[in-house]
């Protein structure tokens, strides 16, 4: 019991060491927290919190809409690489849609989406766009803020928006321009096409071109052609003559409501028309259109950049005039105007070409052939200089790539023989050394033969295996001739009767073959220098040989002819 309640009395004094610790713990972490904050420095007096431009981009119109797209990924970023520090949102209408009803819900979702922003710029990028920030001006989320229009074509509007917060840049349409263009590349053309959707903008551009109907009165007659999709479009050209000019204005789509690329809408159009294209339209330019009167939206965008920055540094929009872009251009696709024969003769000098290659520029026949004459002497010279040394060079490569591969397959070669040899020389030896101990058991009566013709056999095949121990041997001589170790060991015999004893070794041999040898030779005795070892090779190399290639009941002679300085 006095043990129980010492354990007891060491539990309580511990726990309570515990929680003294923690106590101490506690009071230096809320001490030093608390000189640390009074030291510290205001941080809002040192890093003032940033504060952004917000800026609302509007536009109605889709991603494949090419010319917009680039206007709009240009304006953003330019808007976001500015020193201004601004934030800029982009919204979309999805598609041109005068639905009064979808504008409403449209108008009530980005009220309650922007409610807690306060937007210092709105910049809508087309006719639709702007049509929806002036009728809902009104509306919480726009009411006061400057607004910064662009990509502009009906102006007729403008004047019913309120003047002290609307400015902006807007694209002209020289229509005039144009048609004059055309009919000074071809004046006998009398009508030309002018093929629409169903959008603000072609609306626009219809309206300027009746407008300068009265200018062409009994010169020229305009077939307006409208649809938004291009089947339609397609159906309504081919009721007309094939060879008409068009200007194609607006995009068009396919039967799934998707807008289809410009290289695309202009190769269907060739199938119906075989005229030449003609736009306002940027991105026909390259994609099929022979040129056009254009609008650059990279330049565009710069104009509408730089009077946002000027309306976000404190410039109101009544002090900053409404302009049209200036910088349109006349650009002409060389290709293309290749393939409709337009040539460049007929254009006005301030034409832009693009596609257009170093010989298709303004320069005279005959200075072309000469500076290619010229080209072509200097070419001639120059590889008479240097073809020799150039061949040479290849030959000494060529040859020293072809010595590397013949070494290669020589030492391949070689090492594959000597290898091979060795080996086949191994169990050729034991095959011998049993012949051997079979002679060595017939001489000592432990082996008799019943008939001579078994022991024939066996005389065969050892006859049979010495001659494949000298080819071997051959083989191995080869590889060391290869090798540079070959010897040869002279000894002064008579050379006749060698050869007539190799050769009337191989007798009995051609005989069972059908084949008879014959030996002749003009001298008996001829006594020289050899190597009778090497001799005995290749005589019945030459008879193995001879043996092979004849029939059955043919002749091998053997002749040896001696002269004084020759065998």
């Amino acid at each position: 019991m006095l043990g129980d309640c010492m354990n007891d009395k060491h539990i309580c004094f511990s726990k309570r060491n515990r929680y003294i610790l923690v106590g101490l713990a506690l009071t230096l972490f809320m001490s030093l927290s608390s000189i640390t904050i009074f030291a510290m420095p205001s941080s809002s007096s040192e890093q003032p919190l940033v504060k952004y431009k917000e800026v609302l981009i509007l536009t109605s119109q889709s991603e494949s809409e090419l010319w917009e797209s680039y206007l709009l990924d240009n304006l953003k970023t330019l808007l976001t690489s500015s020193d201004l520090k601004i934030h800029v949102r982009t919204e979309s209408l999805s598609m041109p849609n005068n639905d009064k009803s979808y504008l409403d819900k449209q108008a009530d979702l980005w009220s309650l989406k922007y409610a807690n922003t306060k937007f210092d710029l709105i910049i809508p990028l087309d006719d639709e766009a702007l049509a929806f920030i002036g009728n809902y001006y009104n509306n919480s989320i726009f009411t006061g803020i400057p607004v910064v229009y662009g990509g502009i074509n009906d102006v007729t509007k403008l004047s019913s928006y309120p003047f002290n917060n609307f400015t902006g840049i807007m694209k002209p349409v020289n229509v005039r321009t144009l048609v004059d263009l055309i009919l000074q590349i071809d004046p006998q053309i009398s009508e030309i096409n002018i093929l629409l959707d169903t959008t603000t903008a072609s609306k626009y551009i219809e309206n300027q071109v009746r407008e300068t109907i009265p200018y062409y009165n009994n010169v020229l007659k305009f077939n307006f052609i409208k649809s938004d999709f291009i089947d339609d479009l397609c159906h309504k050209i081919s009721q007309r003559t094939s060879n008409i000019p068009s200007i194609i204005v607006g995009n068009f789509k396919d039967n799934s409501n998707i807008i289809i690329s410009p290289k695309n809408t202009v190769n269907i159009i060739n199938n119906y028309s075989n005229g030449p294209l003609y736009t306002f339209d940027e991105t026909y330019i390259g994609n099929g259109a022979v040129g056009g009167h254009i609008l650059s939206a990279k330049n565009h965008s710069k104009i509408i950049y730089e009077t946002s920055l000027r309306v976000l540094g404190g410039t109101t929009p009544k002090e900053i005039p409404s302009i049209y872009d200036p910088g349109s251009t006349i650009i002409f696709d060389v290709a293309e105007m290749n393939a409709h024969n337009v040539s460049k003769s007929s254009l006005p000098e301030n034409v832009v070409f693009m596609n257009d290659s170093w010989i298709n520029k303004s320069v005279s026949v005959g200075i072309l052939i000469l500076l290619l004459l010229v080209l072509l002497i200097c070419m001639i010279m120059l590889a008479i200089q240097t073809i020799q040394k150039t061949n040479n060079a290849k030959n000494m490569i060529a040859a020293k790539k072809r010595y590397d591969e013949l070494l290669i397959s020589d030492k391949i070669k070689t090492e594959f023989l000597a290898n091979f040899s060795h080996e086949i020389r191994t169990l050729l030896n034991v095959i011998l050394s049993g012949l051997q101990l079979l002679d060595m058991y017939k001489d000592n009566g432990k082996l008799k033969f019943t008939n001579k013709e078994d022991e024939a056999k066996l005389i065969y095949i050892r006859q049979n295996g010495f001659r494949l121990l000298k080819l071997i041997n051959n083989l191995i001589d080869i590889t060391k001739i290869d090798s540079g170790f070959y010897h040869v060991e002279f000894e002064v015999k008579n050379i006749v009767e060698v050869v007539e004893d190799i050769t009337m070794s191989v007798v009995e041999y051609a005989s069972n073959r059908g084949i008879s040898i014959i030996f002749d030779t003009n001298e008996e005795e001829l006594y020289m220098p050899l190597d009778s070892e090497k001799l005995d090779r290749i005589i019945l190399n030459l008879l193995s040989n001879a043996i092979k290639f004849t029939a059955k009941g043919g002749y091998i002679y053997v002749t040896l002819n001696c002269s004084e300085n020759s065998i």
